[in-house]
């Protein structure tokens, strides 16, 4: 490897470990969260989905914070004119019930930095 190549392997993964993001103890306060909101009775103890949900791994593909706070206070309403999203509601009977805008911030900042999280 030249000595650029491996200046700039080291920046990157400088600023991968730099980068802001949720701490571990937000993850592990938001899959607390996801456990005492019975989200794993659809979704499963692991996210890996089932015939009533999808799985819930993978969103940061589909997702930011922003996008999918919104989509868990009110699921109905971000879902409307989503492409992806209505196809997956057709695909998967349960119906997903809204946080509300009543929800602790706390709480929704933890469950996205949990579902985010590889």
């Amino acid at each position: 490897m030249r000595p650029a190549a491996v200046v700039l392997l080291g920046c990157a993964a400088g600023l991968a470990a730099c980068s802001p993001g949720p701490g571990a103890e937000e993850v592990r306060r938001g899959r607390e969260v996801f456990l005492a909101r019975s989200c794993p009775a659809c979704h499963g103890a692991q996210r890996q989905g089932s015939a009533a949900a999808p799985p819930l791994k993978g969103l940061r593909w589909h997702w930011n914070r922003k996008s999918l706070e919104a989509f868990l206070r009110d699921p109905w309403a971000y879902r409307k004119g989503n492409g992806r999203l209505e196809d997956l509601a057709a695909r998967y009977p349960g119906d997903m019930p809204g946080l509300g805008t009543g929800a602790n911030p706390a709480e929704v900042r933890a469950l996205v930095s949990y579902l985010l999280d590889p």
